[in-house]
């Protein structure tokens, strides 16, 4: 596994879960 694939998927997560009002 990359690092910057498993970072890349952290972030995505993280956005989504922001991304909710």
């Amino acid at each position: 596994m990359h690092a910057r694939t498993y970072i890349h998927t952290l972030i995505q997560t993280s956005t989504q879960s922001h991304a909710q009002p």
